[in-house]
């Protein structure tokens, strides 16, 4: 059987209680995903050990394994991805008193591995009523559009509309819509109107047919839109469907995201273009709670990790199918991966897109100032 020649870090000491692992890592940029060996911390008092069952795979992996954010974090390779993890807890230290032994536990960093070690304060109870598989993108994409939404009380009768109609998007417009708004879902595919009707939009702009965005911008009734493209973008033609007090909020990993965050810093939180993060792990229970409550499950695709190179291309694609791909690491996880990966293509992936830089943050905070009219 052949083993991943991907280099790693010598292992932890077994004889105290290291946590044997099995994981799917990445050597380079390449994004050639193979199974690897290594271990993890042993079970201190206030941890729980995972045995991991899914894991989403998201677009900012992409970024992270293509070393796009290495000017903000540094590059670390192998890389290990994935913030979309939920399991079962099997074992827990001593002071633990928030997770039981067969809790089902969701947590945020750490990722394509068949065994986690969380600190309970980073645990999110899975309800037991809630699909496995489903929660993972709730931890991402859900968390991510409800933070927001939360933050700048949409409720009844506000008038939301979701940019970008993928993983984050689709758990937008189905958030939105159990919160009581009115959704308008802007796709630049005509053919995912059908799709973003489907997940609750009551409306649904063409953002490349010009006569829809004309009459928008004569309405300008939108309260607030929330912007999940991924890419570089020209942003202000949607901050031009905004209403009088309305805002635009930026989820998608660019210069957009962290130009809005310093700007709406800098005007005490009244830009109209601003940014925003994935939620804490407050915000994370309660939208995993709202979505068992209404019974909100993203639209997945459950793979193997063999097909985790497949995944990356469609995820540089931009996801034109608007599924949430979820890893089945109880399923296909194991020592017979390790013959699976290998016969695995690598992904045929184009070059990586410019990594953030300090100079095109600074050029989107001057852009974001001139452009647009921020307080």
């Amino acid at each position: 059987m052949a083993e991943s020649t991907i280099p790693v870090s010598p292992l932890a000491d077994a004889s105290k209680g290291a946590v044997n692992v099995l994981c799917m890592a990445t050597a380079d940029a390449k994004c050639n995903f193979q199974p690897v060996r290594f271990q993890r911390r042993a079970v201190g008092p206030n941890d729980v050990l995972l045995d991991m069952k899914y894991c989403g795979v998201c677009h900012t992996d992409l970024h992270s394994a293509q070393g796009q954010l290495a000017a903000l974090t540094g590059k670390c390779y192998p890389c290990v991805p994935g913030h979309e993890l939920a399991g079962v807890a099997v074992a827990v230290g001593d002071a633990v008193t928030r997770v039981k032994v067969g809790d089902h536990v969701g947590h945020t960093l750490g990722g394509y591995s068949d065994k986690m070690v969380v600190h309970e304060r980073f645990a999110v109870i899975i309800p037991k009523t809630y699909p496995l598989e489903c929660a993972g993108p709730v931890m991402c994409a859900g968390v991510t559009l409800f933070d927001p939404l939360r933050r700048y009380g949409a409720g009844k009768g506000t008038r939301v509309a979701i940019v970008g109609v993928g993983g984050l998007g689709q758990m937008g417009i189905r958030i939105a819509k159990a919160l009581g708004c009115v959704v308008t879902a802007i796709t630049r595919t005509a053919g995912k109107a059908d799709f973003a009707r489907e997940c609750g939009a009551d409306e649904v702009i063409v953002s490349t047919d010009a006569e829809q965005m004309l009459r928008a911008r004569r309405a300008r009734a939108l309260d607030l839109v929330l912007n999940t493209i991924p890419s570089e973008h020209d942003y202000s033609p949607y901050t031009a469907l905004l209403s009088g007090g309305g805002r635009q909020i930026m989820l998608g990993l660019n210069t957009g995201l962290i130009a809005g965050m310093v700007v709406n810093g800098l005007c005490c939180g009244r830009s109209r273009v601003a940014g925003s993060g994935i939620g804490g792990i407050e915000a994370t229970q309660a939208v995993i709670d709202l979505c068992d409550k209404h019974g909100i499950k993203p639209f997945i695709k459950v793979v193997p990790v063999e097909n985790l190179n497949r995944v990356y291309e469609e995820l540089e694609k931009c996801n034109e199918s608007g599924a949430r791909f979820v890893l089945d690491i109880a399923g296909s996880l194991n020592e017979d991966a390790f013959k699976r990966c290998a016969e695995a293509a690598p992904p045929n992936l184009g070059p990586p897109a410019p990594p953030l830089t300090l100079s095109a943050i600074i050029g989107g905070i001057c852009g974001l100032l001139c452009l647009c009219r921020w307080c």
